[in-house]
């Protein structure tokens, strides 16, 4: 399949999911995305719905994705890249906070277990903040 083909598809799917309107070829024109004629992207059109990759629901809508068409879009043109760098990037900083979080309970359990058995006050320090514990 051509690069032209894909972009095309890729562009069409990204349009239905936000507007869930059949596409036409003016509107992906329109977009700005493609600098070809109308003509141009209607036989791109025509080629997807050969493959059975898009669809018209009836002769004068414009196109709509296919269950195959949605497949080959998550398995070939999704770019996943950044969206697992992103991913991992909040799991690390969650899982972050989480270990941050059970230092400071841990912390304040062995504080309050001091202060109650030295009958003082206790104080502690993580990071910014300042936990007390007194009984």
């Amino acid at each position: 399949m051509k690069e032209r083909t894909k972009q095309i598809l890729a562009a069409l799917i990204r349009d239905f999911i936000s507007e869930a309107t059949p596409v036409a070829s003016s509107r992906l024109l329109k977009s700005g995305q493609f600098l070809v004629s109308s003509a141009t992207i209607r036989n791109e059109f025509a080629v997807l719905e050969e493959v059975g990759l898009i669809a018209s629901p009836h002769v004068s809508a414009g196109k709509i994705p296919t269950e195959e068409g949605y497949r080959y879009y998550v398995d070939e043109l999704l770019d996943t890249s950044s969206r697992e760098a992103q991913f991992q990037k909040t799991l690390k900083k969650r899982l972050s906070e989480y270990q941050i979080s059970r230092v400071k309970d841990t912390l304040f359990d062995a504080l309050r277990l001091v202060s109650s058995l030295s009958g003082n006050i206790g104080f502690a320090g993580v990071g910014a903040d300042l936990t007390t514990g007194a009984e």
